[in-house]
């Protein structure tokens, strides 16, 4: 509540800032009043409509309460405006395996490791992208094509954990 409180007056002070409404919606948040969030994250875009970052908390928010056609836009918005972004990328993969586009979901994860491929979520990005190739049914193939190329010469630490990954995976 206090937190709420001192981002309510940050908001007042000065309303035409985007961080205010950008702290005062994750106090919301952190309050589990998400809708009020949404609509303090909805001030923040309008205070800073070129924002990445609004944009792409704005879509984390709706993603949370499920709206995942609106975080999808949301999501979109943030990665043409900063395809550097892990975030987007990664919350928008979640959104595509959701309703099937497993295709583009893959795509946005590689795109997430070949941006960071040691980063602190590598990890995670590399168990959801196996799940998404065992969805797929592509598993083996992309056991096949790994291990092709470690064997070719391709000795990336990535390679090496994506491999193993897909093989727990495939449960050999």
């Amino acid at each position: 509540e206090e937190a709420l409180l001192a981002a309510r007056k940050a908001v007042e002070a000065a309303p035409s800032l985007a961080l205010p409404h950008l702290r005062e919606a994750m106090a919301l948040s952190s309050l589990g009043r998400l809708d009020e969030a949404i609509g303090a994250a909805r001030r923040a875009v309008e205070a800073e409509p070129t924002s990445p970052r609004e944009r792409c908390n704005l879509g984390l928010y709706l993603f949370r309460q499920n709206r995942m056609a609106e975080a999808e836009i949301e999501l979109e918005k943030a990665i043409q405006l900063d395809s550097g972004l892990f975030e987007p990328h990664y919350t928008l993969a979640g959104i595509y395996s959701r309703t099937g586009r497993l295709e583009e979901a893959v795509r946005l994860l590689e795109k997430c490791l070949d941006a960071d491929p040691e980063g602190p979520k590598a990890t995670e990005v590399r168990w959801f992208l196996a799940e998404l190739l065992l969805k797929k049914g592509t598993l083996a193939q992309a056991i096949e094509e790994k291990q092709a190329e470690i064997r070719g010469g391709e000795r990336s630490t990535r390679k090496h954990l994506l491999c193993s990954i897909l093989l727990l995976k495939a449960g050999r």
